[in-house]
Parts: C-alpha cells; structure tokens; sequence
C-alpha cells in the first residue's frame, strides 16, 4: 500500500502525488471513455456527452464534498471559531471545507448530485433522462472500481480485523493504521495494523463485475432505465454485503437504527424497484 505515489519539488514547496488522488482521476477518465463509446454505439451525440460527462463529475465531486461538509459541518464552525478567537489565519480556517485536498467526500451526496442534474440538462435536449443514465451508468461503475483501489492504497475505508487468508496489514502511513494508534488499538512500537479485510478490494472486484453486465446491457436495445434500475441495486446490494466486514459497518446513529451506509442503501434498493417496474410496464421497443 502506498498513499503516496512520489513527492514532487517546485521551489520551496514539497507537492505529494496521492494514490487515492490519481485512482480517482483515472477512473473518471475511463468512466467517460467508455461511456463515449456507448454513445457511438448507440448513435447519440458524442461530442455533447462529452461535456454532459465532464458537467457531471464536477457536480458529482460538488455534491459529494457538499454532503461531507453538512455533516461534519459542526467540525467545521469549531475551527472556524477557534481560529477566530486566537486572531491567527482565520480567513484560511474558515474557508477549510473547501479543502478538497484534504480528503473528505461521501459518494452518495454525489451520485445524487449528478443524477439531479443529468435530469436537469436532459429536459434541454431531445434525449429521455433515463437513456442518458443507462449510457453513463457502466462508466459510473468502473469509475468506482478505480476509486476502491485508491481506497485500498491510502489505506482509507478499511476492514474488520480478520484472522482468515484474506487479511492484509496496512503500514504505519497509511490512513487505517493512523486511524486505528490515535483510537489506542496499537501499541506505540507497532509498525503495521494486524490482519483486516480488504474491504476495498472486495468493493472493486464486484463493481468490476457490475460493469461488466452493465455494458452488455447498455447495448442492448428497448431496456430505457434498466441499466440506472441495475446499477442502483447492484451497488446497494455490494454495500449491505460488505458493511458486515467494514470497520464503521455498525447498525445505528442515523435513523430507525440505521446506519448511515444502510440507510442509503436501502433507499438504493427503493429506486431501483420502482424503475424495474417503469422498465417492466413501459417497455420501449424502438428506442435505440
């Protein structure tokens, strides 16, 4: 695991180049590429979805930091305060959540986000909403599977201690093994975290898969909404697998004793249901 892929020098500033950055970056690249694929495949205007994509992934980055920030948002104000208070930098302090180099991002603030707005630029063009998602939904998936394995490099969103064959030890750079000495699980002359699952691994081997019926299905002809119906319940079904082997998988702090990541995927589960059913009851025989 390496967070840090290189450190760069330009003048006196030390620039680090972080894995989990780079997969991100990456991923989003080939999450568009193939989603320009699919257009041709389709006949649809590439050059607009081109745009349409990059639109997207601002918004989806957007709404992910935006989601963050609202609920950390108490976080936030205490620095701000603090920083006030003692006279020092404070306009710097204050502006913090704007830090996207910091970390800090919830993907369903922006998958929600995205879709919003694909809805928006949709009612513009002469193209259903639904189509457009089907087309941007297999990049979705694999943009995600890069980000996981980004995951897995910081070391961020880690597993459960493990004493099968599938557990890894995180170094003492990455963010599992910081996260778990500051909560005093390791000993101060601990170099590595003890055994825990690749939840990060497990999440991008079934994306991947999830892709892949995704691209089948999106060049398949009279299934309008059914690879957004797939998506949605695919990813929500990965995230209720896993949670059981996530350190913050625990049930309970959100609502109805949910957590947070149970909640989103049940509302998940919801969406795609009722677009089956649109799929089911309105199918579009000559739509290409």
């Amino acid at each position: 695991m390496h967070p840090t892929l290189f450190d760069l020098q330009l003048g006196n500033r030390l620039l680090a180049l972080d894995a989990d950055g780079l997969c991100i970056t990456l991923g989003a690249l080939a999450g568009l590429l193939v989603s320009l694929r699919l257009a041709r495949a389709l006949a649809l205007p590439a050059v607009a979805l081109r745009d349409l994509g990059l639109e997207l992934l601002l918004v989806g980055v957007l709404g992910a930091r935006l989601l963050f920030v609202a609920v950390h948002l108490e976080g936030y104000v205490a620095s701000c305060d603090t920083a006030l208070a003692s006279g020092g930098a404070a306009l710097i302090a204050c502006t913090r959540a704007l830090w996207l180099w910091e970390g800090g991002m919830y993907f369903q603030g922006g998958l929600i986000a995205a879709l919003a707005w694909l809805a928006v630029r949709a009612r513009r063009g002469n193209i259903g909403a639904l189509r457009l998602a089907d087309v941007f939904a297999p990049g979705l998936a694999l943009g995600h599977v890069f980000a996981r394995v980004g995951c897995f490099l910081a070391g961020c969103c880690y597993g459960r201690p493990t004493d099968g064959p599938l557990g890894l030890r995180f170094p003492d750079e990455s963010a599992a093994f910081q996260a778990l000495y500051q909560r005093g699980l390791l000993s101060p002359s601990a170099e590595s975290t003890p055994p825990l699952h690749a939840v990060q691994l497990y999440d991008a081997g079934g994306h991947l898969i999830l892709f892949l019926a995704l691209f089948a299905v999106a060049r398949r002809r009279g299934t309008t909404g059914l690879g957004l119906a797939l998506y949605l319940g695919g990813h929500a079904l990965l995230q209720l697998t896993l949670l059981p082997f996530r350190a913050d998988g625990r049930a309970g702090g959100f609502a109805l004793g949910l957590s947070a990541q149970q909640a989103s995927a049940l509302l998940c589960f919801a969406a795609a249901a009722a677009l089956m059913w649109q799929v089911r009851a309105h199918r579009d025989p000559v739509a290409p």
